[in-house]
């Protein structure tokens, strides 16, 4: 494991130099296991890989060689990629803030499926459905151990979030995921973000009281 040294103080908190992202804040875990950064021109930017394997540990992401990048160029208050210059996510003046060295996810954003019955104008899905390496839904069993990585690494995570290039409640096994993360994490909100075209009472519904806490029926892929 790869352990670069902190850019803020011994807790993590925020200094007064650099620049600041939401990626030091968030984990975002693609469908076939990618982990990305989270705006559409960091998606290019793979940063590391989920698995299964019983050995796999998120501290091994967190402080990999290329998230120690990102720390050491907004410490210098330098963009880490190219593609940053048009991130969404990106505050030039804002302070650097490493949630993840605090041991604390302000999000933890899971794509269970990157497949989708609509295809709105808007979308770049079908684009990025012939060129993302599948498999094109999220395996209960990988996102399980990073679950457990998460537990027994420590962190807590104020939200978990099913959203993604597609429709997540496409997975066939979409009811496992949050049964898992409700396992691991019982107290921590869950949200999903749907296109509002499935037959609730027989996908959510056989949740019962485990269902998501939230669920927000989305149509930004129209204009």
């Amino acid at each position: 494991m790869v352990l670069g040294p902190s850019i803020n103080g011994s807790n993590g908190e925020a200094t007064d130099d650099g620049m600041n992202c939401e990626i030091l804040d968030i984990l975002y875990i693609r469908s076939n296991g990618e982990i990305p950064c989270n705006c559409s021109f960091g998606e290019q930017i793979n940063l590391d890989w989920a698995k299964s394997d019983a050995d796999w540990d998120i501290d091994e992401v967190f402080y990999n060689r290329k998230f120690a990048h990102i720390r050491e160029s907004f410490k210098q208050g330098k963009m880490p990629w190219k593609e940053c210059a048009d991130c969404a996510f990106l505050n030039r003046d804002e302070p650097v803030r490493d949630l993840i060295a605090q041991k604390r996810i302000s999000k933890v954003h899971l794509e269970p499926s990157l497949a989708c019955k609509l295809r709105c104008p808007g979308c770049s899905r079908v684009e990025q459905a012939k060129t993302r390496l599948s498999p094109f839904f999220m395996d209960p069993a990988v996102w399980e151990r990073v679950l457990a990585s998460l537990s027994e690494k420590s962190y807590a995570v104020d939200l978990f979030f099913y959203c993604g290039q597609g429709e997540p409640i496409n997975n066939p096994r979409f009811n496992e995921l949050v049964q898992l993360t409700n396992q691991y994490y019982p107290d921590t909100e869950q949200a999903v973000n749907t296109n509002g075209n499935h037959d609730y009472p027989s996908t959510i519904g056989k949740l019962g009281a485990d269902r998501p806490d939230l669920s927000i029926v989305s149509i930004d892929g129209l204009y």
